[in-house]
C-alpha cells in the first residue's frame, strides 16, 4: 500500500476539517504529512515552494457563477489571497 492509501485508511479525508482550528493555533508546521494530503480533499493544497501559504481550489460547477458569488470570491482573494485569483483551464478558481 502506498503512502496516500495509508493516509486514506487511517482517517477519513474530510475529518481533517475538525483539525483546522487547532492547526490555525499551532501554525502550519504542525500539520502532519497525512493531514496535508487530506486537506486536498477539501480543496486546500500545501505548496512546498511557498511554505506557510496554501493554494485553495474553488469548484465552479459547469463554470457557471453569478455576480454575488464572484464578488464573494474576490473579497476572499483580497483578504487571504494577495488579491489574485486564477481561472483554470477547467473553469475553476484558484486562490
Amino acid at each position: 500500500m502506498n503512502k496516500i492509501e495509508e493516509y486514506k485508511s487511517e482517517k477519513d479525508g474530510l475529518d481533517v476539517l475538525h483539525d483546522v482550528p487547532r492547526y490555525a493555533q499551532e501554525g502550519w508546521e504542525a500539520i502532519t504529512e497525512g493531514d496535508r494530503e487530506r486537506l486536498k480533499w477539501t480543496g486546500v493544497f500545501f505548496r512546498k515552494q511557498t511554505p506557510g501559504c496554501f493554494m485553495m481550489r474553488i469548484r465552479i460547477p459547469n463554470g457557471i457563477s453569478n455576480a454575488a458569488q464572484i464578488r464573494a470570491i474576490a473579497k476572499i482573494s483580497e483578504e487571504f489571497g494577495k488579491g489574485f485569483a486564477d481561472i483554470t483551464t477547467r473553469q475553476q478558481i484558484q486562490l
